[in-house]
């Protein structure tokens, strides 16, 4: 089954993964796995490369469904039962020292959801990315303008300034 396909402009490359410039699309914003939403639009982070696609390359990229569905898993299902975790130790701890166990447990709540969400933003992208799962580039679709003159081998390039015109006597 195919995922979602995108197609942008490479921002970054290096050692076989690209940054890639897309239009922000709603199912994107709302997973945050793999990209990230600036005043920019939208960036899809360490995708895999295989075709070599450099900066300003136009390329179609991939995320495979099933990092979406864990994406999913993690960001919906990891907060509440961190949040469950925490009330239930809280609600136990405040029993045993005799102070209110629903206020205890409140408290519980929130430093579990705290916790939580820490740890998906300390590891989360990482523990859910593996390298089946990580976005990939399916095609260079248009490749873009090297960044320095002394590169012939990209197509489009510009000439050097000065081009092929002889010096004048």
């Amino acid at each position: 089954m195919a995922g979602l396909r995108e197609r942008g402009v490479v921002i970054a490359a290096s050692g076989g993964s690209v940054d890639v410039r897309v239009a922000a699309g709603a199912a994107c914003e709302a997973c945050g796995q793999c990209c990230r939403v600036d005043r920019d639009g939208l960036t899809i982070e360490g995708a895999i490369d295989r075709f070599g696609a450099r900066v300003g390359d136009e390329v179609e990229v991939e995320v495979p469904q099933e990092a979406d569905v864990r994406a999913g898993i993690i960001v919906y299902v990891v907060p509440v039962v961190a949040l469950l975790a925490g009330y239930v130790l809280g609600n136990l701890a405040g029993a045993a020292v005799n102070l209110p166990p629903d206020t205890t447990g409140a408290v519980g709540a929130v430093a579990g959801i705290s916790a939580g969400l820490l740890l998906l933003r300390i590891g989360g992208r990482a523990a859910a990315s593996p390298q089946r799962l990580r976005p990939q580039v399916r095609a260079i679709i248009a490749p873009g303008l090297s960044a320095t003159p002394e590169d012939p081998g990209r197509i489009g390039q510009e000439p050097p300034p000065g081009g092929s015109k002889g010096k004048g006597i």
